[in-house]
């Protein structure tokens, strides 16, 4: 049996989603997996979601009239008609498998059917406004303008002003993607560029050393050293 459900603010429960469900105990009305992003909008804005069980124990082919009837009925945000955040009109289901053909033919004749989602192709070289309509278009541009951004920086104040690229870096312009392991397989080495030596050198300075004692015969060294000379193998362990 199908039941059909509505998602409501927390804050105000304001309806803002309707669906469709099978299971026995309501879990897909509890799920959050695979919403939208309107839907985690208005779940994050109302602190929360409530869900009411609409319709109960309804045979699958009515649970989809019902579901489109309700979204016909509160309507839809997308197009400006309501605060609903589905992006159907409802009635897709299981893609019609199973249907009878009174029951595909009712969905069909349906409004909420005739003003379901277009495809992607119908939206381009068209305005926010004409896709989403003018409040959900306002909440869009406020949200980018209010976005943070690094500022821009441009002339003496850009951080690559003045300077030029490392001399090994001849080889491999006009090829910024190359992987690490490629450009050493092709002779490639940080290492010969006195610059990134002169930094490495830099950076190891007042940096204190650890310390190894050989177990064998207690000397005490870098561990460089003690490595090659002691431990495994170290005189003393023969």
């Amino acid at each position: 049996m199908a039941y059909i459900y509505l998602h409501k603010t927390n804050t105000d429960d304001t309806i803002f989603y309707v669906g469709i469900g099978e299971d026995d105990n309501y879990k897909r009305s509890r799920c959050v997996v695979g919403r939208s992003d309107d839907w985690k909008e208005m779940v994050s804005a109302g602190n929360g979601f409530v869900v009411q069980i609409l319709y109960d124990n309804l045979t699958y082919d009515r649970a989809l009239e019902l579901e489109i009837e309700t979204i016909a009925k509160i309507g839809r945000r997308r197009l400006n008609e309501g605060p609903l955040v589905n992006l159907t009109a409802g009635g897709q289901g299981r893609k019609g498998i199973g249907h009878s053909p009174e029951t595909i033919q009712k969905i069909v004749n349906s409004e909420g059917y005739k003003n379901r989602n277009v495809s992607r192709d119908t939206f381009k070289n068209k305005t926010y406004e004409e896709i989403y309509g003018e409040l959900r278009a306002k909440e869009i541009k406020q949200k980018q303008s209010s976005a943070e951004r690094p500022p821009y920086k441009s002339g003496i104040e850009h951080h690559m002003y003045g300077k030029k690229r490392p001399e090994h870096s001849a080889k491999l312009k006009g090829r910024p993607n190359l992987g690490i392991k490629a450009k050493l397989s092709e002779g490639w080495n940080p290492m010969n560029n006195p610059e990134t030596r002169k930094k490495l050198s830099d950076s190891k300075k007042g940096v204190p050393r650890p310390k190894l004692v050989c177990p064998y015969c207690g000397k005490e060294g870098g561990s460089g050293n003690m490595q090659r000379w002691h431990f495994d193998n170290c005189v003393n362990k023969f």
